[in-house]
């Protein structure tokens, strides 16, 4: 995910301390631990998910066809510079 672990391991605990998440050892590897997100984890990611893949399809669907092409090529451009972005961090990390 291109973050180290004790980054990872703070926002973990923030994410069981709001109750999003739950921990529990994991069955078969004492060394893991099992993360589950609860039904407020999942709530909360629904309402806070602008580019929910099923929510783009309904948004591309509803435009005008005079809208659709700005937006397709908006969103090429994004995909474009945000896989660029997450390159950058990614060797940052290494």
């Amino acid at each position: 995910m291109g973050v180290s672990r004790s980054t990872m391991s703070i926002n973990v605990r923030r994410l069981i301390d709001k109750g999003y998440i739950v921990s529990r050892p994991d069955e078969h590897d004492s060394r893991r631990i099992s993360l589950t997100l609860t039904g407020t984890g999942a709530a909360v990611k629904e309402q806070n998910t602008v580019l929910d893949p099923d929510l783009v399809k309904r948004m591309l669907r509803s435009m005008p066809a005079a809208d659709l092409e700005p937006a397709l090529k908006g969103i090429e451009c994004l995909a474009k510079y945000a896989a660029i972005l997450l390159k950058q961090r990614k060797r940052a990390y290494d």
